[in-house]
């Protein structure tokens, strides 16, 4: 196979997509976040740690991933959770995590000592110090920036061209001519993979790199892979009633978060990604039909500020909790009416100002669909098994006509989430359930419904890192403890992306485009995993359909097997009339094969025989017309010719023995006779050759045909002399 140089937006990519199917992200959040604790000097609770991210490293993470990380963090004492919802980094990993950090300092401070004595020895002219921080900054850190997991091999003891290298001579030219050759061994000196402590300096560059392509991609790549791909990706999403609810504020925190920060990514990625929210005009229905009956629920209710504190640490939820607050924070009682009355009045106008638009598309027809009711009544069956509060009728006809008409909406065949176009976004854990069940026998299973974690976590594959992180990551601000060993797991990682990279290296016939949009899908259908707090809101949902499953397949399982046996019975008799037919089939394709064969030979030998005879006719036909042509002569030419002169001559002989004036006049006669018979001759001849097609193409004929003409002329002219010299005579006698 031939082997082809991946552009650097395609080795970031593959980077990016084995970083995160190995969890890397996790783990750089977990290092971060660590990092963030021990920056700070202090405890932190998690919107700390969270603010904290944003500001010292501009990371954008949700609250919820956050939150996660900080638990696995506490799990093995890493962290200790304190008084007040506040993390601090435990002692005994405090203790380790400073032995580390000794260690990191002492490993880079000798790398750039063996730097520093190498140029020295090298190069006495050049400063080593400043030698030293261009090196680092300007071509080691770069370079690996190239390079990625093909740093590996800079210390593996692989042969390399260090020379040949872009970045190399970009260094060099930094230094004057008679500099660069003895500064360019000195690189190669230090780059010795022999070298313990280079070796764990550049692997811990590597490290840090891999934490920064774990996260989002680079601005550059971000721009590259969209240009290739050359096209917009879209996303029409269809939002839930309690989503809506969300992005309205009436829902509580965080998911109120989670909405509004769906909403700013949007506005965020209008040059990148189209992203249109769209609710349904079922949505809009069942939203006011819940606004309704909370009004009618709490028009009773006046909370006072003393009450509606109280209120909301009582176990509040959803709608009546939002209400609460709002009294608490009105400083008076509010009526149900006056503060939802508005949303029931203009829902559609508001939910445009927060930017979801009306659907024009009509889903009637879906409630008396087969296919619905079908889900209907299974739904409303398994709805019992949530004795608290089960979905009503309207309730599980909102869900199921919704999904089905969005999945009628997508492509019958998708194998990205980019080419799916149409989603539902929702928070309801029986919703998201539902598709999970719609979805377990198929092969993609790439969901219709999502939760606003995952479909933000999917969209910020569009959003690129920003300089600050790379900074913080790899530059001068950079964090000693993100300066991690390099260990046995990093390392089969990195064979893992050498391996990746010379798979789609090798694969020539494969065009960049169709890598670049595999690896997406791959990157892609990683954020629409579910977290694992997702996870456990539908593990019930989950638990319940597979004992439904399990029921149903068992009360199916003793038909199917006694049906096995005959379908295998009649499947072997088909195989073998297949067989039977297919061995016939064969027969008669080569019956015709071998007709056409000879057919064609006999067409060809036909043509042959043809242009032959054409040939042979041709050389009889001209032989003929030669021997027509002789024919004639020989028997309208020569002969009468021969007998006329015959005959002049036998008249004018016997007649020569006379007079002069006998002589004179047998002369006379035998030409009157000889011209006599040649006119004769001449018209017979004439009249005969005309009638003959090959004679009266003839040149002599025409020109036969011309003699004719001349002697017939002067022929006349002698016999009109003749008869006015007789008519004279005539008249002269009798005068």
């Amino acid at each position: 196979m031939g082997i082809r140089k991946l552009p650097p937006e395609l080795i970031s990519l593959v980077h990016h997509v084995e970083l995160n199917e190995a969890g890397w992200w996790d783990k750089a959040v977990q290092q971060l976040i660590v990092a963030t604790i021990w920056r700070s000097g202090e405890s932190l609770t998690a919107q700390a740690v969270l603010d904290k991210l944003a500001d010292h490293f501009s990371v954008n993470l949700d609250a919820d991933r956050v939150r996660n990380q900080i638990d696995a963090l506490c799990a093995p004492g890493t962290l200790v959770a304190l008084p007040g919802e506040k993390f601090k980094i435990s002692e005994q990993s405090l203790a380790q995590f400073t032995a580390d950090l000794g260690e990191a300092q002492k490993i880079q401070e000798e790398a750039e000592q063996r730097f520093i004595d190498i140029v020295r020895d090298c190069c006495p002219s050049v400063e080593a110090e400043a030698a030293w921080r261009s090196f680092n900054e300007g071509f080691l850190v770069p370079l690996i920036r190239d390079m990625g997991a093909r740093t590996y091999e800079l210390i593996s003891g692989a042969t390399i061209d260090f020379a040949a290298i872009p970045r190399v001579q970009e260094f060099l030219e930094g230094y004057s001519t008679e500099i660069r050759a003895p500064l360019l061994r000195a690189v190669v000196a230090f780059m010795d993979p022999k070298d313990a402590n280079v070796r764990s300096y550049i692997l811990r560059q590597l490290s840090a790199y891999f934490l920064l392509e774990a996260g989002n991609l680079s601005e550059e790549t971000v721009r590259a892979l969209t240009t290739m791909l050359d096209t917009t990706p879209t996303f029409t999403v269809f939002v839930d009633t309690n989503f809506l609810f969300c992005i309205l504020g009436l829902d509580e925190n965080p998911r109120n978060e989670a909405a509004q920060g769906l909403i700013h990514l949007v506005g965020q990625l209008t040059s990148k990604v189209a992203v249109k929210l769209y609710v349904s005009p079922i949505t809009i229905d069942e939203a006011r039909w819940v606004l309704q009956s909370c009004v009618h629920d709490l028009s009773d209710l006046r909370l006072p500020p003393n009450l509606a504190d109280p209120a909301l640490t009582s176990g509040l939820s959803g709608l009546t909790r939002k209400f609460a607050e709002e009294c608490s924070r009105a400083g008076q009682p509010l009526r149900a009416k006056d503060y939802f009355g508005p949303y029931i009045k203009d829902l559609v106008g508001i939910a445009r100002g927060k930017g979801v638009e009306l659907s024009s598309r009509k889903v009637d027809q879906y409630r008396t669909s087969q296919e619905v009711v079908d889900d209907l009544n299974e739904q409303l069956e398994f709805e019992k098994r949530f004795r608290d509060r089960p979905k009503g009728y309207k309730q599980l006809e909102h869900d199921i006509v919704l999904w089905h008409f969005v999945r009628d909406q997508r492509p019958a065949s998708i194998d990205s989430p980019v080419e799916a176009d149409c989603w539902i976004v929702t928070v309801d854990f029986r919703f998201l359930g539902f598709d999970r069940h719609k979805r377990r026998n198929q092969v993609n299973n790439i969901p219709i419904c999502v939760h606003p974690a995952n479909f933000i976590q999917m969209l910020q594959f569009w959003v690129p890192r920003t300089q600050e992180f790379e900074e913080a990551v790899l530059g001068n601000l950079r964090l000693p403890l993100l300066f991690q060993e390099f260990d046995p797991g990093a390392e089969q990682l990195t064979i893992r992306i050498l391996s990746a990279l010379a798979r789609f290296e090798k694969i020539d016939d494969l065009p960049q485009e169709v890598v670049a949009s595999t690896l997406m899908n791959r990157a892609l259908r990683q954020r629409l995993e579910a977290e694992p707090d997702q996870e456990k809101g539908t593990e019930l949902v989950r638990e319940a359909l597979i004992i439904q499953e399990d029921q149903r397949v068992r009360e199916q399982l003793n038909a199917e097997q006694a049906k096995t046996v005959q379908l295998e019975r009649e499947a072997r008799d088909k195989d073998e009339t297949i067989a039977e037919l297919q061995r016939q089939e064969k027969g008669r394709k080569e019956a015709v094969k071998e007709s056409q064969r000879r057919v064609e030979e006999e067409r060809v030998r036909r043509g042959s025989l043809e242009q032959r005879l054409a040939t042979v006719e041709g050389v009889l036909q001209s032989k003929r017309a030669q021997d027509q042509l002789r024919r004639f002569a020989l028997w309208w030419a020569v002969a009468p010719l021969a007998l006329i002169v015959a005959l002049g001559l036998g008249i004018a002989i016997p007649l020569a023995s006379f007079t002069a004036w006998d002589l004179l006049r047998s002369a006379l006669t035998a030409l009157g006779v000889c011209s006599t018979l040649l006119i004769v001759w001449l018209w017979l001849a004439e009249s005969h050759g005309s009638a003959d097609p090959v004679v009266s193409q003839w040149a002599p004929f025409a020109k036969l045909r011309t003699f004719k003409v001349w002697l017939f002329g002067v022929l006349g002219a002698i016999v009109l002399g003749l008869v006015v010299k007789a008519l004279w005579q005539a008249i002269a006698g009798a005068i």
